[in-house]
């Protein structure tokens, strides 16, 4: 499997988004590190069930590990790009 990155598709955002409202609303006392283990959580049942015929497990964990890392790198540059109370 070659890892693929691009930027998330305007249907993937919208999903996001909704994602990340539930979560919101849902979350009440978890911690940062409880939702995080959820979201692997789930990510680990998905690789699961992905074609062994098509993909080895490795492959996956490389294109989560590379998915990951661009996520990250993206919402470092959004948080970068932010406005910050008085700074001129």
């Amino acid at each position: 499997m070659k890892t693929k990155l691009s930027a998330p598709s305007p249907r993937m955002l919208e999903l996001r988004a909704e994602l990340i409202a539930l979560v919101q609303r849902k979350v009440g006392d978890m911690s940062s590190e409880d939702v995080l283990a959820l979201l692997s959580y789930i990510v680990g049942q998905t690789i699961a069930f992905q074609d062994r015929r098509k993909h080895t497990p490795d492959d996956l964990i490389d294109f989560v590990l590379a998915n990951i890392q661009q996520g990250n790198a993206d919402a470092i540059k959004s948080a970068v790009a932010m406005p910050v109370a008085g700074r001129a």
